[in-house]
């Protein structure tokens, strides 16, 4: 929390009124999802989280990041957020799948939840997946009917979020409602990673890719080894 408090505090963010959501995951690095908004812009109706219930192969539970639903009205129009950070591939991408695809019919779960209350709602399913858009949990277990991802058609013309052992991956995310191309308030227009050149490492073996802020224990003074992704939406008239 005291992150976030100093984030929207500082003097870049002040001046446009941020305010955040957060709550402590049980997640055993202490690593949390957040959601930060602008009060003009948007105002919060209510948020909860929901817990991953995870075991390893020796049936010791397995703690994750929570995933985060922010409910909310967008320019006066409501609108569903779900935030998450899917766990990691660090056991190997085979070993960690069927963690993820657990993670993607909790969401399944979240969206039937928000149906019953409302009719055609708008969600967004936004984080870092730790899949790519063609992923298992991604294409066959998250993005179902009623549902559609910008981020493959980026994907497989070749962009990605983030770089490892050689390769782009794009696990930074953000997957909508089919109303988002139809009748709803909101109508999706485009989706983009934000690779700018200030965001890029300049030098060596990893030239073009995300500048870090750490190197291993060495402090290099970059921003993330992910880049930032967004979708642009445009709100309709009805």
């Amino acid at each position: 929390t005291k992150v976030l408090e100093d984030l929207i505090a500082s003097k870049a963010l002040k001046p446009y009124a941020y305010d955040f959501v957060h709550y402590d995951s049980p997640d055993e690095r202490g690593i949390d999802v957040a959601f930060l908004y602008r009060k003009a812009y948007f105002e919060l109706i209510y948020s909860d989280t929901y817990t991953l219930l995870l075991n390893d192969t020796d049936e010791e539970r397995d703690y994750t990041r929570d995933i985060l639903l922010i409910s909310g009205k967008l320019l006066n129009k409501p609108v569903y957020i779900i935030i998450n950070h899917w766990p990691s591939r660090n056991k190997s991408r085979k070993f960690s799948e069927s963690k993820r695809i657990k993670a993607a019919r909790l969401i399944h779960k979240i969206i039937g939840e928000i149906e019953n209350e409302t009719q055609n709602p708008q969600i967004l399913i936004m984080g870092d997946f730790n899949d790519d858009p063609n992923s298992p949990s991604i294409r066959k277990n998250l993005v179902q009917k009623g549902l559609f991802n910008p981020m493959l058609n980026l994907f497989e013309k070749g962009t990605g979020s983030l770089y490892h052992a050689h390769k782009w991956h794009l696990f930074d995310q953000i997957i909508l409602t089919d109303s988002f191309q139809s009748n709803g308030a909101f109508r999706f227009r485009k989706a983009r990673v934000v690779n700018d050149y200030f965001l890029q490492d300049k030098f060596g073996k990893n030239k073009g890719a995300p500048l870090r802020t750490y190197l291993g224990k060495r402090y290099v003074g970059g921003y993330s080894d992910h880049f930032p992704v967004y979708v642009l939406l445009e709100k309709v008239d009805l």
